[in-house]
């Protein structure tokens, strides 16, 4: 059974309400046309190409193109991952990426990067618990590993005792609140390495 989307990109027309048109996007040398699915019911897309300055229709062997969309578990599409998580996996992408500084809609579509990353991560079979454990470096979630030099900084009293150090990852999430409140600057290297 065919349905039109409710959401479409950008310039399409409704077609006899029975079909949509879509033009591609000029992109380099190239054209492309980016279509977001998020009806979990969607099965499939089929499609035509016509070059309308040419009135010439592309096909498959005389029918339509179609494209099957992966079917999702219901289960996993019931699993969501906390924020938390997401931040800061976003926050390691971000630094993956060389910490450059991103428009407001570069951000929302790394921040669904990282979301639909950790979602990967959970249809793969790792729990939740694991991932946290991964991104926050904790062996449970009631137990933090000992921190050692490579993964913690070391906090000193005023009077330049030694008390206890703080793992990399709290740091760098302290960073990252630090970066957003800042207005999300890019930063030299020099920058970067100032200490909180």
């Amino acid at each position: 059974k065919w349905v039109l989307p409710s959401r479409h990109p950008d310039g399409t027309q409704v077609y006899k309400n029975r079909a949509l048109r879509t033009p591609f996007v000029k992109s380099g040398s190239g054209s492309l046309l980016r279509i977001e699915i998020d009806d979990p019911a969607a099965q499939a897309i089929e499609f035509l190409i016509i070059d309308e300055a040419q009135n010439k229709w592309y096909k498959n062997h005389g029918d339509n193109f179609h494209i099957k969309l992966p079917v999702k578990d219901k289960l996993v599409q019931q699993v969501s991952v906390p924020e938390d998580l997401v931040q800061i996996q976003a926050y390691i992408r971000w630094e993956r990426k060389g910490k450059q500084s991103y428009n407001p809609e570069q951000e929302k579509e790394e921040y669904e990067a990282a979301r639909r990353e950790l979602l990967e991560e959970v249809a793969r079979g790792t729990s939740v618990q694991d991932i946290r454990a991964r991104l926050t470096n904790k062996a449970n979630e009631g137990e933090v590993k000992e921190p050692n030099k490579a993964n913690a900084a070391e906090v000193k009293k005023p009077s330049g005792s030694k008390t206890k150090a703080i793992p990399e990852e709290l740091v760098r999430i302290q960073a990252f609140i630090r970066w957003e409140k800042a207005g999300k600057p890019n930063y030299s290297p020099e920058q970067q390495l100032v200490t909180l």
